[in-house]
């Protein structure tokens, strides 16, 4: 099976919800550790 033209796009994945976020190595702890949380992995205090 092949992947259609352009799916694989950083436009098209947006387009569907998908994003990446560029996140500086200083606070990237923070980050994850939010994302986590949002995503009920740790429970909260």
């Amino acid at each position: 099976k092949t992947v259609p033209e352009g799916s694989q796009v950083a436009e098209y994945l947006f387009h569907k919800g998908l994003f990446d976020s560029i996140v500086p190595r200083n606070p990237l702890k923070g980050v994850l550790s939010e994302l986590f949380r949002l995503h009920s992995f740790f429970p909260w205090k």
